[in-house]
């Protein structure tokens, strides 16, 4: 489930619960590879099967941030962390120390989805605090040879957050901030998961993502999205 997409960028099916099309991860292959989004913690080995057939073992990646730290996009974290121990973890600093210690989160998911956490999201692994690099409200990712990830921060989905912007491509990762986007049918749902869900902050982080005119909204649910002034306007 590897897609190209251009400029060196690589969408990886993850494959949450063993399904296709539900959950995207993507890889930006340069000087110094980066994955966006893990995935469960089940997928870690999907991942790392993707990435070493675009010729990323396990000394190769650098750098792995997550949009934010829900389980769908960042609960494979420790495992992969623990698969390519020279990579660093990147996550807005709200989430930070949830990917050091999980404990309180998994407890919050394990309330919500009780005996269905385990098939459905797995068990996400601590990352070693040392390895965790915390972003600001705006940060960068060097991706090698002048290219960068710059992060934004953006709320409304979950307080912790990020949109990251490409310098080299415009791709805009949108994590869950712009919804979820149903490839077969073209069409757009809100993600908004209690509880920490805020539509006015949602709202004025579609605002800021708009500003930011990115080329293509690459969604981690799922998949690229060239008509990006109307996507987000719906």
């Amino acid at each position: 489930g590897v897609t190209p997409l251009g400029h060196e960028v690589f969408q990886i099916d993850t494959r949450m619960a063993g399904y296709e099309g539900i959950t995207a991860g993507y890889l930006i292959r340069g000087e110094r590879p980066c994955l966006v989004e893990t995935g469960t913690a089940p997928s870690a080995p999907v991942v790392r099967d993707a990435l070493a057939a675009l010729g990323i073992g396990p000394g190769d990646l650098a750098t792995v941030v997550v949009t934010h730290i829900h389980l769908d996009h960042a609960g494979g974290a420790g495992d992969i962390a623990a698969m390519f121990p020279a990579a660093q973890v990147v996550v807005h600093q709200r989430g930070a120390r949830h990917l050091a210690d999980p404990s309180r989160l998994m407890a919050g998911a394990r309330m919500v989805y009780g005996a269905a956490l385990e098939r459905l999201f797995g068990v996400l692994a601590p990352v070693p605090a040392e390895r965790i690099v915390a972003l600001d409200d705006t940060g960068t990712v060097d991706l090698g040879g002048g290219r960068r990830l710059d992060s934004h921060y953006s709320p409304g989905h979950a307080k912790h957050h990020v949109g990251l912007i490409d310098s080299a491509s415009g791709d805009l990762y949108v994590g869950d901030a712009a919804g979820v986007f149903i490839e077969e049918t073209q069409d757009l749902r809100p993600a908004t998961p209690p509880p920490d869900f805020d539509l006015a902050l949602a709202l004025d982080s579609l605002r800021m993502f708009a500003a930011l005119r990115p080329a293509r909204l690459l969604f981690s649910h799922f998949g690229p999205v060239g008509d990006v002034a109307r996507t987000l306007e719906r």
